[in-house]
């Protein structure tokens, strides 16, 4: 038994002494490193100098990966002024031109932090562990930021895609800029990462399209003022074939909130379609509408959600008709 002990003893002595040494090489290991930075335009990446080398390149960055995932894949970062082509159609387009060889481009737009970066992956045939050839662009505050890898870099390697979209979604930009929309008495403070303002006819109506990554397929609002007209009659009669519909008031917590009528509209289709929501205000003979666009089918799946409206609700202001 005492042979055991000391065998015993011998044995906790020398994992004590184990734990100490590996204790001690943690407490004494380097921290991480914090992340690069290399900015173009409004963006900044902040990037892992392990996994991204940045140079520049004129106006834009080159962009080589040097980490598992893409290793020796080289991007093309450019920007531009904007002019609404950050589309899937534009990017799938794209793509198509740049990489002629390939047969099927997969074009996804994916949250990416506060980005929404619209994704092409082109390959050759089904198989997914073949090359990926990637396009990429996105729009931030009236810049478009494209990002084009170079084919020759990209040899055997699929996973490109998937190290782009984590490395956007690590990136900043300054606050988005707030634009305000009058029409008539009434303002909308507008939250230019939310929405984009299409058209707009000055004190009579406008165009709001709902930004990625906030709502997918860039769904639209339009907001009208006009004359003479009762809130209920600002509401348009639908045609046979709608199931029912609701009315609800609405009015913001903020001490100067506009009070709104709400009528939402539910299509009778079987499988889910975003149903129709138009919010009404009268004031000083006039009245303000914020409605979706009527859904007459039952394929449409566009919708701003219920949360992104009501902010837009709470945006509005009843101002001084005097006040420029």
């Amino acid at each position: 038994m005492g042979v055991f002990f000391r065998i015993r003893r011998a044995i906790l002595r020398a994992a004590a002494v184990a734990g100490i040494s590996i204790a001690g090489s943690v407490a004494q290991a380097d921290p991480p490193r914090p992340p690069a930075k290399a900015s173009i335009g409004d963006i900044t990446f902040n990037f892992d100098p392990s996994v991204w080398q940045f140079a520049s390149d004129g106006d834009g960055l080159v962009a080589t990966c040097v980490g598992i995932d893409c290793r020796g894949v080289v991007i093309d970062i450019s920007q531009r002024p904007s002019e609404g082509g950050c589309t899937k159609d534009f990017v799938r387009e794209t793509a198509r031109r740049m990489f002629p060889w390939t047969d099927r481009h997969a074009v996804n737009t994916l949250a990416a932090g506060r980005f929404g970066l619209v994704l092409s992956q082109s390959r050759l045939g089904p198989n997914f562990d073949v090359p990926s050839y990637v396009f990429a662009c996105l729009d931030w505050q009236g810049t478009d930021y494209r990002f084009a890898i170079r084919p020759e870099t990209v040899g055997e390697i699929s996973w490109t895609g998937g190290a782009l979209h984590y490395l956007v979604s690590r990136a900043s930009a300054p606050p988005a800029r707030i634009e305000r929309v009058r029409l008539g008495a009434m303002t909308l403070e507008i939250r230019t990462n939310v929405w984009d303002i299409a058209t707009v006819r000055p004190n009579e109506s406008a165009m709001l399209i709902c930004r990625p990554p906030t709502c997918h397929d860039r769904p639209f609002v339009i907001v009208s003022a006009s004359s003479g007209i009762e809130p209920q009659a600002a509401i348009p009669p639908f045609g046979r074939g709608w199931r029912d519909s609701r009315t609800e008031i609405y009015r913001g917590d903020h001490s100067d909130a506009v009070t709104f009528s709400v009528t939402t509209t539910f299509s009778p289709c079987r499988n889910y379609v975003p149903p129709e929501v138009v919010a009404a205000a009268h004031h000083g003979g006039m009245t303000y509408r914020i409605s979706t666009p009527a859904l007459t089918g039952c394929r449409s799946a566009r919708a701003v959600s219920g949360r992104v409206f009501e902010a837009l609700l709470d945006s509005a202001r009843i101002v001084d008709t005097g006040a420029p």
